[in-house]
Parts: structure tokens; sequence; C-alpha cells
């Protein structure tokens, strides 16, 4: 499963409304190449620059804002999860490989949502049950047989 960060989705949010923006009229130019803070367009013996700003929070959302010429392009990402959200992150929640901030949004969610809350909870009771069985051990035959095939497939 691939995991994004915020910031990996406010860049592609930001890229997908820089690439709109461009095909719906701005043709003509080279792609752009993004440095750090402005993008650099030359085409026809002229440079333009689209500038763009830090993010910044707006009502639930990181937003990144950029101007071209007079056009504004705005592109965020919500930092609000759904329940779907949650129960895709929930393992990784559980074992506490979630980055700090997907953690703390996922913390938010539960803080609110019974339905969640009750979810995480099995899920805790299920590692449990699990962890409190023996281990059950592999027979010396299987792993002879095991051996056997791994050397003939190599062997091929």
């Amino acid at each position: 499963m691939i995991r994004f960060r915020p910031e990996m989705m406010i860049r592609f949010t930001f890229r997908l409304a820089l690439i709109l923006l461009l095909s719906a009229g701005l043709a003509g130019f080279d792609q752009p190449s993004v440095k750090r803070s402005a993008v650099e367009r030359s085409g026809r013996g002229w440079v333009q620059r689209l500038e763009c700003s830090a993010p910044v929070r707006e009502g639930g959302k990181l937003v990144l804002r950029a101007h071209f010429g007079s056009v504004e392009v705005k592109a965020g990402a919500s930092d609000r999860m759904e329940c779907k959200d949650l129960q895709e992150r929930l393992l990784a929640y559980l074992y506490e490989e979630l980055p700090a901030e997907d953690r703390a949004v996922c913390d938010a969610h539960l803080a609110h949502c019974a339905q969640c809350q009750s979810e995480l909870e099995k899920t805790r009771r299920l590692h449990h049950l699990l962890s409190e069985r023996p281990a059950e051990e592999p027979s010396p035959a299987l792993l002879v047989e095991c051996r056997e095939a791994l050397s003939n497939a190599l062997d091929r």
C-alpha cells in the first residue's frame, strides 16, 4: 500500500492544478521546471514566472497558492480524515508505524468517531488474541522439502 504524507498530496494537487491551468490556455511553452518557490517558463524569447506561496492552513485544508501572471492557482489537501481513510491506516496506527503528522490526524478522528474507536478496539483485541497463541514451527521435513525445491529452482 502506498502512503501519502500531506505534503506529498499538496505537491501532487498543485502540479495537477498547474497542468490543468497550462493545458487550458497557456499552450506554446516548454514543460515547467520546478525550482523551490517558483516555476520558470520560457518561450518565444521571454520568461514568465509562477510565484508559489508557502502552504497555509485555511478551514481544515493545507493550501498552496500560486500566481502565473494575473492568474491565481489555489490547490490544497484536506487534513481531515474520513472513516475509510482511517480503516486503511488502522494496522499501521496500531503498530505505531505512521509518521507523526498522520498519527495526529488519526488521533483527531478517533477522538470524535465512535465507530472507528470500536473498530480500533476490535483490531487491538484480535491482535492480542493472535499474539497469545503459540507460534507453530514448521516441521523439519517441510524445511528440507522447501530447501530442495528452492535449490532445484535456482539450478534451472
